[in-house]
């Protein structure tokens, strides 16, 4: 690590994690971790493999640690895995392990197949159990690029005196195993060895330091167990038939062809023509090809017309009124609506995307009190551990998310909060510790079934399951719990409001554009877009509910357990011209897809900010405004979603390159598919209402 260089440690050090704790701390996805420590625990290569994954996931994976541990030589497939598949490593950590001369051949061979690095691969490998490590060492000298670092003065972990591109320290200091010890399973480290020194350096002549030969390239896939396979380089005949055939291809290559130089263009070779010195030369037919394509395009038309027939189209479809048609952009010119128009392929995709969006619509099932029965019985339970957890701390549990606001589905996650009353000891509370000290007193309860524990989350969550129900649990996650009270007021204005949401919700899922994990916006930020919607540009004039609010975070602890909701209520609220409308008027806003005569503008991508805390849109009111100095990541050209709780956090962060195209190019193609609805008659009156499912107790934050 360079001078003033930093990055995040994942430390699960001492934490006497065995191979079965592994699987249930979620470590899933790649973040920006530089060092991933796993020391001193009791895994073996069963747990060395997900940890292996998690790494691999890690773009600036620097630092890996496993040492005193348990794995063996069946743990070294994996760390060859790690090697060859994280550009950035520079040390691994291995000793006081089991490993075998066998296994550390195997780590040494895979890292001599990286790319070439600036600095050498920092092995530890002392403490094993290696017989002879000197004349293994001499070994890998000779086969592959590795350095015992024999010059302990200008060798270190950034530079080799031999230019080497492995280092492995101290692999004269091994081990022998306690053969006192009868028992079935060796403890690793922890055991009472005899440490023994084969050789030391001093002992070995270091006058004579074979120079290295190229490494056979062999991926870790192909490996059969045996460590011969990595050996050194191909054999000589392997070298002679190689380039036997090398030059067999290249006089194949060279056979010219008649041609006419004063009429023939290099620029202009047609697509099946290859060039080299003598000209262009003819590769393969392209006939075959072309009937492919002609086939291809004759099923798509077929389906497409089968399609539509089994449809049933009504023979007067009931069109939207011509003021909302011209408005909304319904009767766009460049949509065509002609069964055997020539984009069968465009069409057929409008109706796939349209019934599968009415199967998704009219799929959504109001919640049932079972569900709410369900939640309250799975509150009392946690309450009665967590009482106990730390009595000093008197721990309490909130309920917030999709099922406390009106905005959820039939069996959608139960999301709880634990907090601590005392605002100084809330501050000081390590939300991890309490999460893992949770899920070990959750082991021994049969009603819970503890799934995993995410760590290097924004918010570290501990994942349940209790009688089939998924539940997330957090610690003092303030604003989660003020975004669900503030979603829940919207939601009590009018029932229309969580049906559009929840549609909207459900179409982003549908066209797999939803999920944060996944780089795209989260389902929170799709509803934020819907209420902004409503606000500006859907004539209902939903008011903003900001003023209510307690925005400052201390404020929020101090005015919890109070019901705030009846400080919010607003006007009355124009009736809603149907959802229907609502959601083909959405995607014309987002898209840019009005018609001329619409007496709303639209949104304007890159410039306008989605802001439910101001609900209100001007050209002054742009993302350079005074309003938003406090939103991060401003520039311009992108989407920004501005937190209401939090007006710092640009909900747009969680974009991956590409994602943000991708939304804007759904958001257009499905006006286009409300467009073919409209003028087919295919598109449904309703779906059932939702409703909040439970309602938080008196002692906690109603909602």
């Amino acid at each position: 690590m360079g001078k003033g260089q930093k990055w995040d440690a994942l430390s699960l050090a001492k934490q006497e994690l065995a191979d079965s704790d592994v699987v249930t701390l979620g470590l899933k996805k790649g973040t920006h971790y530089g060092e991933v420590d796993v020391s001193q625990n009791h895994l073996t290569a069963k747990g060395l493999d997900p940890l292996v994954k998690f790494g691999i996931r890690c773009p600036e994976l620097r630092v890996f640690k496993a040492f005193k541990n348990q794995i063996g030589d069946d743990g070294a497939r994996h760390i060859a895995r790690l090697i060859t598949s994280c550009a950035c490593l520079e040390e691994i950590h291995l000793s006081h392990n089991q490993l075998t001369g066998k296994g550390v051949r195997i780590i040494v061979a895979a890292a001599s197949n990286r790319d070439k690095q600036l600095s050498p691969l920092w092995l530890r490998l002392e403490h094993n159990l290696v017989t002879e490590p000197m004349a293994l060492l001499h070994e890998l000298a000779r086969d592959f690029s590795v350095c015992g670092r024999s010059d302990e003065w200008r060798c270190n972990s950034r530079h080799c005196a031999w230019k080497r591109r492995i280092h492995v320290p101290f692999l004269h200091m091994q081990r022998e195993p306690d053969t006192s010890d009868t028992s079935d399973t060796w403890t690793g480290w922890q055991s009472k060895t005899v440490e023994k020194l084969f050789r030391t350096y001093e002992d070995y002549d270091w006058s004579y330091w074979p120079e290295p030969v190229k490494p056979k390239m062999l991926r870790v896939e192909e490996w059969n167990g045996d460590p011969e396979a990595w050996s050194t380089a191909d054999t000589k005949a392997n070298k002679k038939e190689q380039k036997k055939q090398k030059e067999q291809k290249k006089e194949q290559q060279k056979e010219p062809i008649e041609w006419d130089t004063a009429k023939t263009d290099l620029k202009t070779v047609p697509n099946n023509m290859s060039k080299d010195e003598h000209g262009p030369r003819e590769t393969e037919p392209q006939k075959s090809k072309d009937v492919k394509k002609e086939s291809k395009k004759e099923r798509v038309k077929a389906a497409v017309q089968a399609a539509v027939q089994a449809a049933a189209v009504p023979a007067a479809p009931v069109l939207p009124s011509e003021r909302e048609s011209e408005a909304f952009g319904w009767n766009a010119p460049d949509l065509p609506v002609d069964p055997a128009w020539d984009g069968a392929l465009q069409l057929q995709y409008m109706l796939v995307q349209s019934w599968k969006l009415d199967a998704l619509l009219q799929a959504k099932e109001q919640t049932v009190p079972e569900d709410a029965a369900q939640a309250e019985a799975c509150m009392k339970a946690l309450d009665q551990i967590v009482e106990d957890l730390e009595p000093e701390r008197q721990w309490k549990t909130h309920a917030f998310g999709s099922m406390t606001t009106g905005f959820g589905l039939k069996g959608c996650d139960l999301d709880i909060m634990l907090r601590v009353p005392d605002a100084a000891q809330a501050e000081e509370t390590d939300s991890k510790e309490i999460l893992m000290k949770l899920r070990k007193v959750l082991l021994g309860k049969p009603e819970f079934k503890v799934k995993e524990v995410i760590l290097s989350a924004r918010v570290p969550i501990l994942k349940l399951e209790y009688q089939t129900r998924d539940v997330d649990i957090s610690v003092n996650n303030f604003k989660a719990l003020a975004n669900s009270k503030l979603l829940a007021a919207y939601a009590q204005l009018d029932p229309m409001i969580p049906e559009f949401g929840t549609a909207v919700k459900l179409w982003a899922k549908a066209n797999q554009i939803c999920g944060a994990p996944d780089g795209n916006l989260s389902s929170y930020a799709f509803i934020l877009m819907a209420i902004y919607f409503l606000q500006v540009a859907s004539g209902d004039e939903v008011p903003c509910l900001q003023e209510g609010l307690a925005n400052d975070l201390e404020d929020l602890k101090e005015r919890l357990g109070q019901d705030d909701v009846k400080s919010w209520r607003p006007s009355e609220v124009k009736e809603s011209r149907g959802l229907w409308n609502h959601l083909a008027a959405f995607f014309a806003f987002y898209s840019n897809s009005y018609g001329p005569t619409c007496r709303y503008e639209p949104f304007r991508w890159g410039e306008e900010v989605v802001s439910v805390r101001l609900g209100q849109k001007s050209r002054a009111l742009n993302v350079d405004s005074e309003e938003f100095r406090a939103l991060s990541r401003r520039q311009k050209g992108v989407l920004h979603i501005e937190d209401p709780v939090d007006p710092s956090r640009n909900l747009r962060d969680v974009f991956r390159p590409g994602r943000e195209e991708m939304l804007q190019q759904e958001l257009k193609q499905s006006h286009k598919v409300f467009v073919f609805q409209a003028q087919t008659g295919m598109i449904p009156e309703v779906i059932p209402e939702s409703g909040p499912l439970i309602q938080s107790r008196e002692r906690r934050f109603r909602l």
